[in-house]
């Protein structure tokens, strides 16, 4: 992707572009400073650049932005504060006015990675246009970058003030490694601003029904859940711990904690230091794994339904732990997500409803996310 961008911005006098556009969910500076050189060059030519660029998950670096700055005469930054929601497009596009453009989309951040190192598949559009049906696809490009660059509150224009703005409350990381290291040292201590409003996005309905008598599931007629289920415990507006969402240079938990979530049994919060060892999965074989501090092990068959979509039996492992507890009355008990956990963390279920089920001889279980 790089490269073909690299061979348009420079070589613009023979193509006559007028405007270079970039919507991209991740910038770094190892991505800018590639093609620096180009979009310089572009701009002597009478070019001009605008971008929209998303910050989620703090994928997106300080210097990058900085640099990006320096080259782009429009950038706006466009981040839903609401973390089930993430902006993540890869379009580039060149225009030069009623006449022709070339949009590529796919796969490609702004990055060293996605422009030039990375396994990414992209596709290259050239539009004519003078012909309505190109130039009505080309209209529809024009809006939905306006639509991200002009949204209310989800959108700003980005200037010096904004980027240290933006690196000071915690939503850029800092390339350097020492000055990454202490964000993250203190980024559980301080308090941040909340520089960006949310909006609510509607989801599709995913033909999933549970019953109030046997908690029946049906996924567009793939996976029907034994009648025998019944629902053991929910977990509402999932962490992004549980969903493994977490800032860049920090180690995935790969664990769902097994919490209170004021579950209620007969009008009484479960205590989830017993329920879950003594009573969800006490029939399952348990076996010690270590002493000192003692940590017991099983495993179970899960059905997996992730976001309306069955993913299949999966065997995930059940830990328990009671030094856990720690005086505090802490989470003991956990499962570990295993082999699934590139699935948790492509489909992002931060914010989400977490259900398990079990069966009535407490041997198979059912995880539905929605």
């Amino acid at each position: 992707m790089g490269t073909e961008l690299k061979k348009i911005l420079e070589n613009n006098k023979e193509y006559g572009f007028k405007t270079f556009y970039v919507i991209v969910a991740y910038v770094k500076s190892s991505g800018v400073k590639h093609l620096k050189d180009q979009i310089n060059a572009f701009k002597a030519t009478n070019g001009y650049t605008k971008a929209v660029v998303g910050i989620d998950q703090k994928n997106t670096s300080y210097q990058g932005l900085k640099l990006m700055l320096s080259l782009f005469d429009e950038i706006y930054i466009f981040h839903n504060d609401k973390p089930i929601n993430t902006f993540h497009p890869k379009v580039y596009v060149f225009e030069k006015k009623n006449k022709k453009a070339i949009l590529f989309t796919g796969s490609s951040n702004f990055t060293e990675g996605g422009l030039f190192t990375n396994y990414e598949t992209n596709f290259c559009l050239e539009l004519n246009l003078l012909k309505n049906t190109h130039k009505k696809i080309f209209s529809e490009f024009k809006q939905t970058f306006h639509n991200y660059s002009k949204t209310e509150n989800i959108s700003q224009k980005l200037t010096k003030k904004l980027l240290e703005r933006l690196k000071e409350n915690n939503y850029l990381f800092d390339e350097t490694d020492t000055q990454f290291a202490k964000s993250i040292k203190s980024s559980s201590t301080k308090k941040y601003d909340k520089l960006f409003g949310n909006e609510n996005i509607k989801t599709p309905t995913n033909n999933i029904k549970i019953t109030k008598k046997e908690h029946s599931i049906r996924i567009n007629g793939t996976f029907t859940k034994p009648t025998d289920f019944i629902l053991v415990w929910k977990k509402e507006n999932l962490p992004r711990s549980d969903a493994q969402q977490v800032q860049a240079g920090t180690a995935y938990t790969g664990n769902l904690k097994l919490t209170k979530a004021d579950w209620s049994i007969d009008g009484n919060i479960i205590d989830q230091t017993r329920y879950f060892r003594k009573l969800v999965f006490n029939n399952l074989m348990w076996r010690k794994i270590r002493d000192k501090p003692f940590v017991e092990s099983a495993q179970a068959e899960f059905h997996i339904v992730l976001l309306g979509i069955y993913i299949g039996v999966k065997k995930l492992k059940i830990r328990h732990k009671p030094s856990g507890e720690s005086g505090q009355h802490n989470y003991t008990t956990y499962i570990s997500w295993g082999s699934i956990q590139q699935e948790i963390i492509r489909r992002n279920i931060t914010g989400r409803t977490l259900l398990l089920y079990s069966s009535k001889d407490k041997t198979k279980f059912c995880i539905d996310v929605n």
